[in-house]
């Protein structure tokens, strides 16, 4: 049983390290492996706020423009949509996670994680894990349910930074922001599994004992003063639009504004892979480049499969 325990664990182990070199690889095409700073930087190396505006729209126009062209939208849940444009609440809602990624990802706890130490600095791929790292449909709650009962979101998503900053620069809780229909939504989540006392959760000291253990054990790992030194350093120079554009995005987010269904990882790589071609940074761009590739690939293909057909007559042990 040991053997074929240590087994699956490196067959699992193998399998997310050959996923994510052929994510890197796909990255290194795209172009997403670039550095975003150069665009939202000004001559002397300063991040300008001025030049996040204009970079943002810009990424908003090009997938507008090639969604509109392509029926994007209704395939991504608008079935009404009739207009030629972007729906006005996607518009917003990508404008407002592009503005808070770039933020939290320009904070030094972000950059020093250690799934990212290999990718240059603030680079467009992390923008896409943002997105990634959401979460959807009714699962999205399993964020607020930990943000009311233990403070804070436990997954390392857009959430989790940008609550932390949020309460550093408004100066509230976070559970000011969660209303009694959010917080039914996330209670539900669980209750199937776990009995509910009296109806309902009000206080971590309501649930059940096996998940009030984890909140209060998780909880407790951050103090308050701690907080600051965890999130690090981020240079976010008007305070009030952080906070007013979250504030924005959490109530898009928590409601039924967006379609269920709607794929939001896909969207935003999309469009940063068109504006990435746009400014002729992105091998897809170019034939040539392209061409070339695809046949580096090929024959990596065919000696992948070689390697496997060896070892496979060969009996591997492990």
């Amino acid at each position: 049983m040991g053997y074929m325990v240590d087994k699956m664990r490196n067959m699992s182990f193998r399998q997310y390290s050959f996923e994510k070199k052929l994510r890197d690889i796909e990255a290194e095409m795209s172009g997403r492996n670039r550095s975003f700073l150069p665009e939202i930087t000004d001559v002397n190396g300063v991040v300008s706020e001025e030049r996040i505006d204009s970079f943002i729209a810009a990424n908003v126009d090009r997938i507008e423009e090639y969604g509109t062209a392509n029926n994007m939208w209704r395939e991504n849940g608008f079935r009404s949509v009739t207009s030629e444009h972007m729906p006005d609440v996607l518009r917003e809602y990508l404008s407002d996670f592009m503005y808070l990624a770039i933020k939290v990802i320009l904070t030094e706890d972000y950059l020093g994680d250690e799934e990212l130490v290999e990718l240059p600095v603030s680079t467009f791929e992390q923008i896409y894990m943002m997105a990634e790292e959401l979460g959807s449909g009714e699962m999205r709650y399993d964020d607020v349910f930990t943000e009311f009962y233990c403070g804070g979101v436990q997954r390392a998503n857009l959430l989790a930074y940008c609550d932390s900053l949020y309460e550093l620069l408004s100066g509230e809780k976070i559970k000011s922001l969660i209303t009694d229909e959010m917080l039914d939504r996330a209670n539900k989540l669980y209750e199937k599994d776990v009995e509910r006392i009296n109806g309902s959760y009000q206080e971590i000291e309501d649930l059940p004992e096996e998940i009030r253990e984890e909140m209060e054990d998780w909880s407790e790992s951050v103090t308050g003063e701690e907080m600051p030194e965890l999130i690090g350093i981020c240079d976010v120079q008007n305070p009030d639009v952080f906070c007013t554009k979250y504030r924005r995005f959490r109530e898009i987010y928590f409601s039924d504004e967006l379609p269920q269904d709607i794929d939001l990882a896909n969207v935003v790589k999309r469009m940063l892979n068109i504006y990435l071609c746009s400014i002729n940074a992105s091998s897809y761009g170019f034939e040539d480049a392209f061409s070339d590739s695809y046949i580096y690939m090929k024959r990596a293909q065919r000696m992948v499969s070689y390697a496997a057909k060896k070892h496979a007559e060969g009996g591997a042990d492990d």
